[in-house]
């Protein structure tokens, strides 16, 4: 499931489809941001920037599922989401951001 929605936000595509994958990569690196820093941050940092962190990984999973959605409904396909498994969603934002650092060394 994951891989299949890791290969669609790899892959540029034509009109609203483009816009939509942009802001799935866009609010990824805004989550992954996040979660890179909490390993640095002190418990005080954390409690004041948990509901920021909690927002931007929120951004991200609806981002991905309006995306997801429109390629079913414009391609007739059957991409499935994690369906609300907060730990997938986030893991698949940090697969994503990986992947683009990969791709453009």
């Amino acid at each position: 499931m994951e891989e299949e929605i890791l290969q669609l936000v790899m892959t540029k595509q034509e009109g609203d489809g483009e816009e939509l994958r942009r802001d799935v990569l866009e609010r990824a690196f805004r989550y992954v941001d996040y979660r890179f820093h909490w390993e640095l941050y002190s418990r005080e940092e954390k409690a004041e920037k948990d509901r920021y962190r909690t927002s931007a990984h929120n951004a991200f999973m609806d981002a991905v599922n309006i995306y997801v959605r429109y390629l079913n409904r414009i391609n007739g396909t059957q991409y499935q989401t994690p369906d609300g498994d907060r730990k997938r969603f986030g893991d698949l934002a940090c697969r994503i951001v990986c992947e683009i650092g990969i791709r453009n060394r």
